[in-house]
């Protein structure tokens, strides 16, 4: 177990407490399972996302520098989507494009700091799909698929099983595949936004 310090500038003190594999931290305790890699296969499973320590409280630095910086109420769960998005499209600028795996990174990140606030984990795994289905509509064109494309390469039209999938040069949009069916088949509906 790792915990992880942050303080708002409200005053309140964040302590996240995160499992631990390996050195590493272990992400996905809010994913919906209709997110994961493999529908309802426990090898892509929540807690099977893994991050580098000092990556995951960078990334959480630069959510609570950004409430600070402007002056967000963390107790709305709306501004703590911003400060989401912009991190997002932070990621965008730099990289041209953001893969799916990494939107949910940030929105694993963002959730374990608003369990930090106060958020009850019924309320986070609400919010998590829905925050995820937001960002991925406001940044549509810029979300691409990071799952291999299985009819993707060779002049056969799919890839041989004795053979790694390349990664695609210009990797398909996550809002074509079934993933993203499902987040919006499957969402829960959310008429305001919780707050603390």
């Amino acid at each position: 177990m790792r915990v992880f310090n942050y303080y708002l500038t409200s005053g309140k003190s964040l302590s996240v407490k995160m499992d631990e594999r390996h050195g590493e931290i272990v992400l996905g305790r809010f994913i919906p399972d209709y997110l994961l890699l493999t529908y309802g296969s426990p090898m892509f499973g929540p807690g099977m996302n893994l991050i580098d320590d000092e990556e995951f409280n960078h990334d959480c630095q630069v959510m609570v520098d950004c409430i600070n910086d402007n002056n967000l109420d963390y107790k709305d769960s709306g501004h703590c989507f911003e400060v989401l998005n912009a991190v997002i499209k932070s990621h965008i600028n730099h990289y041209s494009r953001i893969f799916i795996g990494d939107l949910l990174t940030y929105t694993d990140e963002m959730c374990e700091l608003m369990s930090a606030m106060g958020y009850s984990d019924a309320t986070i795994k609400v919010l998590y799909p829905n925050f995820v289905e937001a960002a991925v509509e406001r940044n549509k064109a810029d979300v691409k698929d990071d799952a291999p494309d299985p009819f993707a390469n060779d002049s056969l039209g799919y890839t041989p099983f004795w053979q790694k999938p390349a990664a695609p040069a210009n990797p398909r949009s996550f809002a074509s595949t079934n993933r993203y069916q499902r987040l919006v088949e499957m969402c829960p509906p959310l008429r305001t936004l919780p707050k603390l």
